[in-house]
């Protein structure tokens, strides 16, 4: 029933960096890799410290810096040219 749906929402997300994942997001070459993963990346709230501050902006650019990091590469091998992965293209 409609009138009892509610909506949920906390301040971070629930993958703690230095446990699941890399390293956080404070450095341009972290990439949000979760350990032991071929293919699977964090890109939301749980690759910062908590927040002090509305993170609407912080998750928006969180998700931005891991999908092009995922299209240029990480060193490692890179799905797209720098071209096609143009940060204003994706």
């Amino acid at each position: 029933c409609r009138r009892f749906l509610l909506s949920e929402q906390h301040l971070s997300g629930g993958c703690l960096f230095g446990k699941a994942i890399d390293k956080g997001l404070d450095n341009a070459i972290d990439t949000g890799k979760v350990y032991g993963s071929a293919n699977v990346y964090v890109a939301d709230l749980s690759a910062v410290p908590l927040p002090r501050i509305s993170t609407q902006m912080t998750a928006y650019l969180i998700g931005f810096h891991v999908a092009k990091r995922i299209c240029v590469g990480n060193g490692e091998s890179g799905v797209g040219s720098r071209e096609r992965c143009d940060p204003w293209r994706i």
